[in-house]
């Protein structure tokens, strides 16, 4: 199997467990919206946040430099060492990272918690669920189990959405009961899998080794400083929007960023969780010029995706906006497209920035991702105050594009990849045109407008794609051959 093809096969598994994510998500918002009161929501929204910015600080980079360190693993007696020692960095860091939260709380407690007294434990109990969570979600990714680890995936989170809802209904203890239902599940989720890495042999306590620990950390902790500046690019706006306008405007854009970020996790999502772990791996197998090759192949066909995906938000945000979020929320409509192409042009640093990855120059991209998230703090300073939650979007778009335009080109000094200039332009005149001719329709209901434009646009920038890139119809063509061979046989035995 090629890696282009191994690629697709891995990224669509994780696309189609995305997909009924979003499903997910898309069916419990309208239900939390109606729940909550706007302040409750308000205070989520917040309370995600702190979470959020704390959860960095305790993986500490273990999920990511476990993969890097998987690839470079001589036997399998290796794995347990591997595997237990990074779990027990990820529980120390976290409950580190705890003790300064409890301790900042004292201090500032209005601003980095909803209600000290109730909530420090739930804090404490999710941050270190998340975190181990996620780390068991690396050990997957380092075996390539994109199946197991999309059916794990998706219980959690179906799990944590029914049990957060029914206990905050049950109980009627609006968002405490909510909370109170994700400490329980996700508690219980962790240790679940803590259990069955035990079983298999992988997780031994006599296991830890200091020095392996001590690599990890010094691969893992540059990257602290990088996930904790991209979190702050994506949520500092909202503690901003809180402090210069008010819960309202917060909730409207918070309604367009999330339908933002859900479409920009369709795509970067899977991408990143298959391509780290092969890139890795052929860059130890085959070194500089076949990875370039594979990484810049990838280039392409995320523009091309992340361009038909700005076409169709372009077209259908306000109808996406009426049927998944009620009139109410009417004026995200023009955040959801312009923040969009900010973070799908931003994912692209998932491919170019890989250098940084592969060479251990991490502490590069995370000093670039902190001044571009203090660039975006000092703009929201300034253009909120005078355009409302618009000024967040500008400031926004300016942050992810000045981001990863020094990403791209410090990488290049690195590994080089040639962007695909002329693709890029074809792609880009393919999606002027079929938007054009899909804005043209405007009868029907909301709903029935979503769903033609959409299909409108899909089939047209797909027929126009294949017309115009033969190498890709015929690898498509294979794909579905082949997947339609294997069910054929697997029917037959």
């Amino acid at each position: 199997m090629s890696l282009i093809t191994r690629t697709t096969s891995q990224a669509f598994q994780y696309a189609s467990f995305v997909a009924i994510g979003l499903v997910l998500s898309f069916i419990t918002f309208p239900i939390m919206t109606r729940i909550f009161t706007v302040e409750e929501y308000g205070q989520l929204a917040l309370f995600n946040a702190v979470l959020a910015l704390l959860i960095p600080f305790a993986k500490s980079g273990m999920t990511t430099a476990v993969i890097k360190e998987y690839a470079q693993i001589a036997n399998a007696e290796e794995k347990p060492a591997l595997y237990t020692s990074s779990l027990s960095g990820v529980v120390f860091c976290s409950f580190c990272t705890f003790i300064v939260y409890y301790g900042i709380t004292l201090f500032a407690k209005e601003y980095v918690a909803l209600d000290v007294d109730y909530y420090l434990l739930i804090v404490a109990v999710l941050l270190l669920s998340r975190t181990v969570l996620s780390l068991f979600a690396s050990f997957f990714r380092a075996e390539e189990k994109v199946l197991l680890l999309g059916i794990i995936s998706l219980t959690s989170r179906s799990g944590t959405m029914i049990v957060s809802i029914a206990a905050c209904v049950l109980l009627k203890k609006g968002l405490y009961g909510y909370l109170l239902g994700l400490f329980v599940f996700e508690a219980i989720a962790a240790l679940a899998l803590a259990l069955h890495f035990q079983r298999k042999g992988d997780l031994n306590i006599k296991r830890i080794s200091p020095q392996l620990l001590k690599k990890l950390f010094i691969y893992g902790i540059p990257l602290i400083f990088f996930e904790v500046s991209s979190l702050l690019n994506d949520y500092a706006d909202r503690f901003f929007i809180q402090y210069f306008l008010d819960s309202a405007q917060l909730g409207i854009y918070s309604v367009g960023y999330n339908i933002s970020t859900y479409i920009q996790g369709f795509i970067t999502g899977p991408l990143w969780m298959t391509i780290f772990p092969i890139y890795t791996k052929l860059w130890e197998s085959e070194g500089r010029k076949k990875t370039t090759e594979y990484l810049e192949v990838l280039l392409k066909y995320y523009l091309c995706l992340a361009v038909l995906i700005i076409c169709g938000v372009l077209s259908v945000s306000e109808e996406f906006i009426v049927v998944f979020a009620t009139e109410k929320y009417l004026l995200a409509a023009q955040i959801v497209p312009l923040v969009t192409a900010s973070i799908l042009i931003y994912g692209t640093y998932h491919i170019t920035g890989a250098g940084f990855f592969l060479l251990k120059k991490t502490k590069i991209i995370a000093g670039y991702t902190m001044c571009c998230a203090l660039l975006h703090a000092a703009l929201n300073i300034y253009l909120i105050p005078n355009y409302q939650i618009q000024g967040a979007v500008i400031s926004a778009m300016i942050s992810y594009s000045v981001l990863t335009a020094l990403i791209t080109l410090h990488s290049n000094r690195i590994l080089r990849l040639k962007w695909p200039v002329k693709d890029l332009a074809v792609y880009l005149s393919f999606a002027l045109v079929i938007g054009l001719l899909a804005h043209r329709l405007k009868t029907g209901s909301a709903i029935s407008l979503l769903v033609l434009r959409s299909l409108l646009i899909t089939v047209l920038y797909v027929a126009a794609l294949f017309a115009y890139d033969a190498k890709l119809k015929h690898t498509a063509i294979a794909w579905v051959r082949d997947k339609w061979l294997q069910r054929k046989k697997g029917s037959v035995g």
